[in-house]
């Protein structure tokens, strides 16, 4: 099997495959990694300080016939190979992060919930937050329907002191 099919078959199981230093392809788990492993295969490289040997003479015996097959064994570390079709199984055995799917409704819920606390763009100045206030001089309110704040207006809430005016 090629990093392009783990690659495929990782996103379709909706699970992160990452690129190692020399640009192997693999999936990341608590307890060890999944890579490629020859002509159709995939392997389960368990290693790593969340290993012990008693986790794994416990995973060699309670494992299912015929999911993973052993092809090295260690005092605390072993490779399973095992059929792709099988890979969301053994990502779950491996402690791989799965990515969370979202419905469009609950998708179109979220987007409205935050939409309120965004900030809105200014219409008079294109201003979208007060990061580009400094550079513009207008402040835009966070609040829909509130147009722009002169300077003066902002300097007059920040120091209220009172103003004496010549006759």
């Amino acid at each position: 099997m090629t990093d392009a099919a783990l690659v495929e078959l990782a996103r379709a199981a909706h699970l992160r495959p990452t690129r190692d230093v020399d640009g192997t392809a693999h999936v990341v788990g608590k307890f060890g990694d999944v890579c490629a492993y020859g002509a159709g295969r995939l392997a389960w490289c368990l290693f790593g300080a969340n290993v012990t040997a008693k986790r794994l003479r416990a995973l060699m015996r309670a494992h299912v016939p015929g999911l993973l097959t052993v092809e090295q064994e260690g005092d605390e570390e072993a490779v399973f190979t095992f059929a792709p079709e099988d890979l969301v199984q053994v990502a779950r055995l491996a402690g791989c992060r799965f990515r969370r799917v979202l419905s469009d409704e609950h998708r179109a819920a979220l987007a409205a919930s935050g939409a309120l606390t965004r900030f809105q763009a200014c219409s008079d100045h294109g201003s979208t937050g007060p990061h580009q206030a400094l550079s513009t001089g207008v402040l835009a309110l966070a609040r829909p329907g509130h147009g722009p704040v002169s300077p003066a207006a902002v300097q007059d809430a920040v120091d209220p002191s009172p103003t004496v005016e010549e006759t």
